[in-house]
């Protein structure tokens, strides 16, 4: 999982903790209960409609209030239902009625409840709806969730202007979220558009901030790791993860220095034995004219291993070279056959089993020596410690705006936990293929990354099926050069 994803689940658990609060906290203050602080918001409401029904029934004759009662019900999307003290039915939508809200219709409401009056009700004066008195004051409410159509009921006690008999009006939804006249869900959603703007303000910025950190110290390791040290991560943040920058800039600038002394020592040393080689060899052939017959074979021998010493030491000499002189290289179109021909001619004997399908067509923006030295030395690898297996391939394909160019072979190939290390310098590889094209140092692969590497491409290398192993060079694609057909060739 990603860490801008950790930080924000972690985000969103904090708004959750958070309004989980807030709900204990308003279960505290209503004491545990829940149904009055459902009712809480709607009870203003409740009480002017209470009001203005009432009133409305007070000037009308009992048959005359079935439409009232529906418009009421149509306006505020409720049931409305008037029912006496014993549970008859006054006036409003004929339903039935739960048992516990008859009961709690029955309570008698408190001695000296607001709106509670005596007597006759008070004379009309002037236009209808007018009373001497007070208009009639909202009762004791309650609360009953029970189950059927109808389930959030809501009731107010009172003494009826026009009946002298305590009266209880029922408000019925199918459910309290459910209905527009007792939840409304806009301060609600607005409280948490809030909570989340506010979250987001805060949290974003840090979140934005942090990944952005963490990818680009990921990224200026991945580079070191690939030996690339020039590097400079900037010093705006002024906490842990600046001071991480700082390290990394340190070390990668520590590295630098250390790789660059130990090329620059390992090109001293290298250059220092190019003369006593020379003499050696000057010496072996003054030796071979000289000795008879019998020895001319110790001395061939001889001559054999001052070969390969010289080697050794021009291939080091390649390497720190690289290392030393980053120099821009100069890319040209390359054709693949043309460096593929010179290669095979350059590393490959007569008795050799090399087949060839290049297509001549194909063209590589890269420097031509760097590629051949890269191309030779894969290809003198193959033969080395695979010659005996099978034939090696040599074959190109485009890749979009790349072509590759892929040496096979049909040898023991390298264990899977090594194959990452086969391109280092100066490692030795536990299996069958335990020695470079440069003999026993690892620096002829390391050469062929460097070569390829400096032309802007890329290299890799996996195992066959069943056995062998193939190294694909990937380099930008050239315009295709107008040659001939394509065909493979076998030597």
């Amino acid at each position: 999982m990603k860490l801008s994803t950790k930080v924000l689940l972690l985000a969103l658990l904090n708004i959750g903790v958070l309004l989980l609060l807030f709900a204990g906290l308003l279960v505290t203050q209503y004491g545990g209960e829940l149904k009055p602080m459902l009712i809480a918001t709607s009870r203003e409401k409740i009480d002017t409609v209470s009001r203005l029904l009432i009133r409305e029934l007070e000037d009308l004759p009992p048959e005359r209030w079935t439409p009232v009662f529906d418009r009421y019900s149509r306006e505020y999307g409720i049931t409305l239902v008037l029912l006496d003290r014993e549970g008859n039915h006054l006036g409003g939508a004929k339903v039935p009625i739960p048992p516990i809200v008859l009961q709690r219709t029955k309570e008698r409401p408190p001695p000296g409840l607001p709106g509670e009056r005596k007597g006759p009700p008070p004379d009309r004066v002037g236009p209808p709806g007018e009373r001497k008195g007070p208009p009639p004051a909202e009762g004791r409410l309650f609360v009953e969730r029970t189950g059927g159509e109808l389930t959030f009921w809501v009731g107010m006690r009172f003494r009826a202007p026009f009946y002298e008999v305590p009266a209880a009006l029922l408000y019925a939804s199918p459910g309290w979220l459910t209905s527009r006249f007792f939840f409304d869900g806009r301060p609600w959603l607005i409280a948490i558009g809030v909570i989340l703007a506010v979250s987001a303000l805060c949290w974003l910025p840090f979140i934005r901030g942090l990944t952005a950190s963490v990818a680009q110290l990921s990224k200026a390791t991945e580079r070191i790791a690939d030996g690339h040290f020039e590097i400079e991560l900037p010093h705006a943040r002024r906490d842990e993860i600046g001071q991480l920058g700082t390290s990394i800039n340190a070390l990668s600038g520590q590295l630098s220095r250390f790789v660059t002394g130990q090329k620059r020592f390992l090109a001293d040393v290298a250059h220092e034995l190019c003369s006593p080689i020379a003499r050696i060899q000057f010496a072996a052939g003054i030796l071979e004219r000289r000795v008879s017959d019998v020895d001319r074979e110790y001395v061939a021998d001889l001559q054999a291993e001052i070969q390969h010493m010289s080697a050794l030491v021009n291939e080091l000499l390649s390497f720190t070279k690289m290392g030393l002189q980053p120099e821009q290289v100069k890319l040209e179109p390359v054709n693949l056959a043309q460096i593929t021909q010179r290669a095979v001619e350059r590393e490959g004997p007569s008795d050799a089993r090399i087949v060839v399908a290049v297509d001549p067509t194909h063209a590589v923006l890269a420097d031509p020596n760097l590629l051949l030295r890269a191309v030779s030395n894969l290809l003198r690898n193959a033969l080395r410690y695979a010659g005996e297996a099978g034939p090696v391939t040599i074959l190109s394909a485009p890749q979009g705006t790349h072509h590759s160019l892929t040496i096979a072979d049909c040898g023991p190939g390298i264990p899977e936990a090594l194959l990452g290390q086969v391109f280092e310098p100066f490692r030795r590889l536990d299996s069958a293929r335990t020695r470079a094209a440069s003999g026993g140092v690892g620096l002829g692969l390391a050469i062929v990354k460097s070569c390829v590497e400096a032309c802007q491409g890329e290299i890799r290398c996996r195992n066959r099926q069943p056995t062998g192993l193939e190294v694909e060079i990937r380099l930008p694609a050239a315009p295709a050069l107008k040659v001939g057909p394509p065909g493979p060739t076998t030597r």
